[in-house]
């Protein structure tokens, strides 16, 4: 079965929450993590073994699917640059 490969941008509290999430959905890779805290990056994706990065555009070419979780006043420019590469969000 070919999984899903998904992301996730920020990851504060929420972040984390669809991190665990999407662990438990067989059907779903979480093969990257960006936050602009990069340690907080590596901690959040250590337990999934996925990719980090300090922002959402290098992941843009590893992923189907992005949840972005980072503060609102952030959500229109992640979002935008994350569909405009025609990925789902």
């Amino acid at each position: 079965m070919r999984k899903l490969r998904v992301g996730v941008v920020g990851v504060g509290h929420l972040g984390t929450y669809h991190l665990a999430k999407y662990a438990l959905i067989e059907e779903c890779e979480i093969v990257a993590v960006a936050d602009c805290d990069l340690q907080k990056a590596k901690k959040a994706a250590q337990p999934y073994r996925a990719k980090v990065y300090n922002h959402y555009a290098p992941l843009l070419d590893q992923v189907e699917a992005v949840s972005i979780a980072v503060p609102t006043q952030s959500h229109y420019e992640v979002a935008k640059g994350i569909l405009q590469a025609g990925i789902n969000c």
